[in-house]
């Protein structure tokens, strides 16, 4: 997933998302795992559905959660809080819950979970999906997004030309 979220955070353009999720799918599939051909489309599904919300941003407002330090931790030491702005991270952790949720829905029809599992333990694993999706994916994606554009390797991306708030 991070493939479909990360690419299209530094890079910002139509089509990063499917092309990343693609990628990513596609070397998963040749150091053989246990999926084969499948995996090409779970990464599609995930694709569509990451490049589905970032379209919806015009691939242009890519913020994540804005840290910063709020209140006294243990000992009295400042930590750093993730504070939700308005508008901000909405598309990136969007487009993280959206390809969970196609994801989970493919694997459902896929790999006919309906005939093995209520339909509870489905909607279970369909929430699993979409908070570990957001928090993994969307999360590891803006943590990686901004690393790698504090090293200036990203310099001539728009990650780095100060549209994304730093960590």
């Amino acid at each position: 997933m991070i493939g479909g979220l990360l690419v299209p955070y530094v890079v910002r353009r139509p089509g990063a998302a499917l092309l990343g999720e693609l990628v990513a799918a596609f070397v998963s599939m040749a150091i053989g795992t246990q999926w084969g051909i499948w995996t090409m489309a779970s990464g599609l599904v995930q694709g569509v559905g990451a490049e589905l919300v970032f379209g919806v941003a015009r691939w242009r407002d890519f913020r994540g959660l804005e840290f910063s330090v709020k209140r006294p931790g243990l000992f009295g030491k400042s930590i750093a809080v993730p504070v939700w702005r308005a508008g901000s991270g909405a598309y990136l952790y969007g487009a993280a819950a959206l390809a969970g949720l196609f994801s989970i829905l493919l694997d459902t029809f896929l790999y006919t979970y309906y005939l093995t599992y209520t339909w509870g333990s489905i909607l279970l694993a369909g929430i699993l999906c979409v908070v570990g999706s957001v928090v993994l994916g969307g999360g590891l994606s803006q943590l990686l997004g901004e690393a790698l554009a504090k090293t200036g390797v990203l310099s001539g991306l728009a990650i780095s030309r100060g549209k994304v708030k730093r960590i």
